[in-house]
């Protein structure tokens, strides 16, 4: 199940649910059972219902929670239950009022362009869509050079009011640009999808000025409305019904906005979660929960460049404070109810996107490029073959192992390779038992680099090289061959990154950028566990198909880079990240092609990127002590300010001193050297 708290969270969700919307579009339109597309299952992520006339519904298994009249020109009832405007009304009306209703409506918030084209389109018969496809395919590429595109650089064809619309997303919203978050969001949702804070309205509150800025009520001192039985339980219920009906919970991927007001917010419905749902251990039954911290460039929105500007306003102090305030509050509360808690920064500068967009102040842009990344790390948790698919499958079915998800036993042909038990709980153990503690740092190639011939060549050459002076008594427990699909994946087990780098690096970390604030390398130099998810590499220009024959060659770049000792595990899936309608324009045009492979060419392709490779890495790392010190101290400053004084105190939380500095004291200590498992 999918929790996401807070506008980042939301704009970033979006993206990240339009890309599970065209993977689900790829799967119905390719019902070939041997395309790596097949790999996916959707229903880790959707559920199956009806709407009250029976129709059926496909909708994501997600609450979100964010200001009233943050989904703009969308029903609270969604399109796909036949929502009306007289029934949102009537909904309204206070039945305890005995008094006649005055009804003052504002302007509705007309539709984006986009959602607009989006609904004309869903409306057209079907065979006229596939018509239109085959008729675009066979006009598609008329040069000959597999890009898409004529010499020129320009479509063979004009594109479509949807695709015009798509392209006028990336404008600023004064100029028609996204506005709201359900502007370009594709998937339907369902109404227990919405839980909309009363009181609290988009454009009038002003979430971004702290942990727990939502908090403050002028009617009491130290007690939240949004701290009482009520309130909490009107949060939680949508989570319930969506469980209820679940055939199983892997577990819970959150989405939030830490540093402002939603970061409290997702505190407490978090450890109402914890309280459902049993512990942490899978062993009590408990559901591990996976923590996306998504925060905006802190210095920038502070009106700070640099770590060591001083604020020149107080408004500018002001910022400062609520963000060393939040960045503690949010590392010691929610790392702990947490099994990981990813801290992501949006508006990080990747080798092949576009310079325009950089920091640019465009929500809608940022939380592009982390849905990617998103999408990608949550993969293994979305296979068939997964371990938590696979209990599924055996508890639905008598234990035949079988059903209606396939597992590795029944796949053809190798689109996945690595290990096949990967459910929520042993990534969170994976990636934990170094150091004990939930920090984790994801770093990201986005597009990933291409497979080129000199490293095929080369890794054929060690390959050969070991397979002729291994000894027949460790051939088992050392095969490169690939047969053993199983195993603990990659390197499996801890070892010495040895040899020198290429004079362009590894590609597994030539590109590779690191989307955790305060970690700059995407390898770290101590002692480390990590989960590297790979889909989508291409080599020499062509798809790879079957990924277990490139394995040799990503744990060779592995094995080439300079780190420390490491625990690893490595999967290997050969479908791309497909790039949906409504996807930022961020790519540096005439530098990549339709496949996202990089053209050394004369910039004569300008066209869309239509999927990608794409190169995750989550880690365990002792990289993450110098922040946490940081972290510890600007916290320290800052509460024991007057003006950090008054804004613990407005918010409810000024009895947490101690505890939050404790808390952060603790996660340091843990990457003591004699800490380390």
């Amino acid at each position: 199940m999918t929790l996401q708290f807070g506008p980042l969270a939301n704009w970033t969700g979006a993206h990240y649910w339009n890309i599970q919307d065209e993977i689900l579009g790829l799967q119905q339109r390719d019902l070939d059972s041997k395309s790596p597309i097949s790999d996916i299952n959707p229903t880790a992520l959707y559920r199956e219902g009806e709407n009250p006339s029976g129709q059926p519904t496909y909708t994501p298994r997600l609450v979100l929670y964010d200001l009233s009249g943050s989904l703009g020109a969308v029903s609270t009832r969604g399109w796909a239950y036949n929502a009306s405007e007289e029934e949102e009304t009537d909904s309204t009306i206070i039945s305890t009022w005995s008094a006649p209703p005055d009804i003052r409506r504002s302007t509705r918030i007309p539709k984006s362009d986009f959602l607009q084209r989006l609904e004309e389109e869903e409306e057209e018969e079907e065979e006229d869509l596939e018509e239109e496809e085959v008729d675009r395919d066979e006009n598609y590429d008329a040069d000959g050079d597999g890009d898409g595109y004529s010499r020129v650089g320009e479509p063979l064809i004009p594109p479509t009011p949807l695709e015009t619309a798509a392209d006028r997303l990336n404008q600023k919203a004064k100029a028609g640009g996204a506005r709201y978050f359900t502007d370009y969001l594709k998937a339907p949702l369902h109404p227990k999808s919405h839980v909309l804070l009363p009181g609290k309205w988009h454009g009038t509150t002003d979430p971004s000025l702290g942990y727990a800025c939502l908090s403050e009520d002028s009617s009491s001192s130290s007690s939240s409305y949004y701290c009482s039985a009520t309130q909490i339980e009107a949060m939680t219920e949508p989570i319930r019904y969506l469980a209820e009906e679940s055939d199983g919970i892997q577990g819970f991927q959150c989405m939030v906005d830490d540093t402002s007001g939603f970061g409290r917010y997702a505190q407490q419905v978090l450890q109402e979660v914890k309280d459902d749902f049993g512990g942490s251990g899978s062993s009590s039954g408990g559901k591990p929960i996976m923590l996306y911290a998504i925060r905006p460039p802190s210095l920038l929105s502070a009106g700070l460049t640099s770590p060591d500007d001083e604020p020149s306003s107080s408004s500018s102090r002001q910022l400062l404070n609520a963000n060393n305030l939040s960045l503690g509050l949010s590392t010691a509360m929610l790392s702990e109810l947490s099994n990981l808690y990813i801290p992501i920064q949006l508006g990080v500068k990747f080798p092949w996107l576009s310079s325009q967009w950089q920091y640019h102040d465009s929500a809608y842009q940022w939380s592009g490029v982390v849905a990617a990344a998103l999408d990608t790390v949550s993969l293994p948790l979305r296979l068939y073959n997964s371990a938590w698919t696979s209990s599924l499958s055996s508890s639905s079915n008598g234990g035949g192992g079988g059903g209606g998800g396939r597992n590795s036993s029944s796949r053809t042909g190798r689109s996945v390779y690595g290990p096949s038990h990967t459910d929520m709980w042993t990534l969170s153990q994976t990636l934990t038992q170094q150091y004990n503690t939930p920090l984790t740092a994801l770093s990201m190639a986005f597009p990933c680099p291409v497979i080129t011939e000199k490293d095929a060549q080369k890794v054929a050459q060690q390959t050969d090289n070991r397979q002729h002076n291994r000894s027949t008594s460790d051939g088992d427990s050392d095969s490169d061959s690939g047969d053993d699909e199983g195993r603990a994946g990659g390197r499996g087990s801890s070892s010495t990154h040895a040899n020198s780098y290429t004079n362009r690096g590894p590609f597994t970390s030539s590109q590779t950028v690191s989307l955790t604030p305060g970690i700059r390398r995407a390898v770290s130099q101590g002692r480390y566990s990590e989960f590297i998810t790979l889909r989508g590499v291409r080599c020499l220009g062509e798809a790879i198909t079957d990924v277990a024959s490139i394995a040799p060659v990503v744990d060779a770049a592995l094995n080439r880079e300079r780190g420390g000792r490491c625990v690893q595990q490595r999967l290997l899936v050969a479908q791309p990240l497909p790039i949906p309608l409504g996807f930022p324009k961020v790519f540096k045009s005439g530098c990549l092609n339709r496949y996202g492979d990089h053209v050394d060419g004369n910039g004569d392709v300008n066209g869309d990127v239509e999927s990608t490779g794409v190169l995750t890495r989550l880690t365990g790392t002792d990289d993450f002590r110098p922040g946490l010190e940081k972290t510890l101290e600007e916290f320290g400053r800052s509460s024991g300010s007057i003006m950090g004084q008054s804004m613990m105190r407005s918010w409810g939380m000024e009895d947490c001193k101690e505890e939050v500095m404790e808390r952060l004291h603790s996660l340091a200590g843990k990457y003591d050297e004699g800490d380390g498992v």
